[in-house]
């Protein structure tokens, strides 16, 4: 799968749902980015990655995010992100939890034609 500028691959907001032994996502999928400000995977569920991803090519590049209180699961697959900028919001991740979107944040990484799912919410 590759992402270019400002894409999500797979993501869930609300669904916490899903174990180790059986995950709300499982990710077999490699991706590659070429532009910045894209996103792998974001989860509220259980989640695993076995795919590669190379999110190297630009700045705010991120991995997999679980929001929510759900769980990531690396079980085989590299993950390699670019750098940030800190001054534009941008940051490059791995892996990490804990943060819930914003307006500001949706304005920045995808429009309301594109993903109209996510502006229900806002």
């Amino acid at each position: 799968m590759l992402l270019y500028k400002i894409t999500l691959y797979i993501s869930t907001q609300k669904d916490t749902s899903g174990t180790s032994a059986n995950p709300q996502i499982i990710n077999n999928t490699n991706i590659t980015a070429t532009g910045k400000n894209n996103y792998g995977i974001y989860s509220a569920g259980y989640t695993v990655n076995n795919g590669n991803m190379n999110l190297s090519a630009g700045t705010g590049n991120v991995g997999v995010y679980s929001v929510n209180g759900g769980t990531i699961e690396n079980r085989s697959g590299a993950i390699t992100v670019g750098g940030s900028v800190p001054v534009n919001d941008e940051y490059g991740i791995a892996m990490a939890a804990g943060y819930t979107w914003t307006k500001k944040d949706l304005l920045k990484t995808c429009f309301p034609k594109t993903c109209p799912n996510y502006w229900k919410y806002y």
